[in-house]
């Protein structure tokens, strides 16, 4: 049985290899970054994308 440590590089393993594999197929494209605000439990700002509502950056 893996520990949680083992478990953890494992999937960082096939994290990395799928975004290779996946990257690779993907044409480029020209995002817009939208910016946002959040409350929970502080005030907190965020850039998102907006198609997708990935959020590129928190701080």
């Amino acid at each position: 049985m893996e520990t949680l440590r083992e478990t953890t590089a494992m999937g960082s393993t096939l994290h990395s290899a799928e975004r290779k594999r996946l990257a690779s197929t993907m044409p480029r494209r020209l995002i817009t970054v939208a910016q946002d605000e959040t409350s929970h439990p502080q005030p907190c700002l965020a850039s998102i994308e907006p198609v997708s509502d990935f959020i590129l950056l928190e701080r």
